[in-house]
């Protein structure tokens, strides 16, 4: 739904989406921008309980190697960012 809304509000023409993928949205265009080729997510709040939402969600199911899987991406993202801040270069940081 967020390049739906993106494509329209710069001049594309509106696709249909069904009904059960617009109610499954957490957010719309307006809670995110666009960089370079990039949509961006801020991370507090839409980020943070995007992972969250996954997070409980994996530890409902027991999936416990999913759940330790997904407790590294904080710790990869705090590396990326200070390997972008150190360097200046975002390539190869994932």
């Amino acid at each position: 739904t967020i390049v739906c809304q993106h494509a329209v509000r710069f001049g594309g023409d509106s696709i249909y989406l069904p009904d059960c993928v617009t109610i499954a949205a957490r957010f719309g265009a307006t809670r995110t921008y666009l960089d370079q080729k990039f949509v961006r997510v801020p991370l507090v709040p839409e980020a943070a309980n995007l992972f969250w939402g996954q997070l409980i969600g994996i530890g409902r199911k027991h999936h416990f190697r999913a759940m330790m899987r997904l407790s590294l991406l904080p710790l990869l993202a705090t590396a990326a960012f200070v390997s972008f801040r150190i360097t200046g270069n975002d390539k190869g940081v994932w």
